[in-house]
């Protein structure tokens, strides 16, 4: 069963264990592109691991690079295909995540 990050419309820091990662975001919403964007790093090593990533409806935010921890998407709860506003990342628009095996599981 998917877990949803724990997200909320406005600037916000967070650290949650993914699996075996302990993971720290950073989400803020980015004016110009009117898009929210998100900085993962290790939370034990501070390494960044992602910088300025959207968050875009219907796309594996991890799937490009290939890091073994799952799958993190964007999922508007009302079916409309809205992406995020400043004011319901976190209400309407979620964040859930799936584990390898979740995204194995026919």
């Amino acid at each position: 069963m998917p877990v949803l990050l724990p997200v909320a419309s406005e600037k916000e820091r967070f650290t949650t264990q993914l699996g075996v990662w302990s993971l720290t975001f950073y989400l803020y919403f980015n004016v110009r592109s009117q898009l929210w964007m998100f900085d993962m790093t290790d939370a034990l090593t501070g390494e960044p691991l992602l910088l300025g990533h959207p968050v875009v409806l219907g796309q594996d935010f991890l799937e490009p690079y290939i890091m073994g921890i799952g799958a993190i998407f964007a999922y508007d709860t009302t079916g409309q295909h809205a992406e995020a506003t400043p004011d319901d990342l976190g209400d309407r628009v979620l964040l859930p995540y799936l584990t390898p095996d979740e995204m194995a599981a026919p």
